[in-house]
């Protein structure tokens, strides 16, 4: 029997990444100290607590403050993420995985989040224990939408965002469609 090989990938060495300084250890994800001073301005104990008025509002400032956080050094990971859709052309879904991580990492530092689905087509995650849960008097979907389409407009992008609360949020993330 013969075996059939793969053909050879030809690689353009100019499209490689390299390191800039070999042999230097780089950090990667976001400080801490970041994250702190973010969930001390936007978590969701401080908009349950009443300090802001208008939730749509909130969240695109508390994604605004993320967006700043992220674009002042010590961040390589999403170096590398921009990096690598400037080579591949590709920002969905990697560019607004990201933001909304950093985000739910600094607003919800106590929920946990399971991310169901990540492809070109749609992003799709859970969050639970979120500090809204069981407060159906808390319009939080409006917060979260609004945090979410400023990630999409950072990255270029129009996208499609539906939140439905249920013991949790599902959260579906997709971009827009072109008409």
């Amino acid at each position: 029997m013969k075996k059939k090989y793969q053909k050879a990938i030809e690689i353009n060495e100019a499209r490689l990444m390299r390191l800039e300084e070999p042999g230097k250890a780089h950090d990667f994800g976001i400080p801490a100290s970041i994250l702190k001073d973010i969930s001390l301005r936007y978590s969701m104990e401080a908009f349950l607590e009443g300090k802001a008025l208008d939730p749509a509002e909130f969240g695109q400032n508390g994604m605004e403050a993320v967006i700043t956080a992220l674009k002042g050094p010590g961040d390589r990971t999403w170096e590398m993420v921009k990096r690598i859709s400037i080579q591949t052309g590709v920002v969905f879904p990697h560019h607004i995985q990201y933001l909304v991580e950093a985000y739910l990492l600094a607003t919800h530092p106590t929920s946990a989040y399971s991310i169901y689905e990540s492809t070109p087509r749609s992003l799709w995650f859970f969050i639970k224990g979120c500090p809204c849960d069981g407060k159906d008097e808390v319009p939080c979907e409006s917060l979260c939408t609004s945090a979410f389409l400023r990630a999409g407009k950072e990255s270029g992008l129009s996208l499609t965002v539906s939140v439905t609360k249920s013991n949790g949020c599902e959260v579906k993330i997709s971009p827009a469609l072109s008409t």
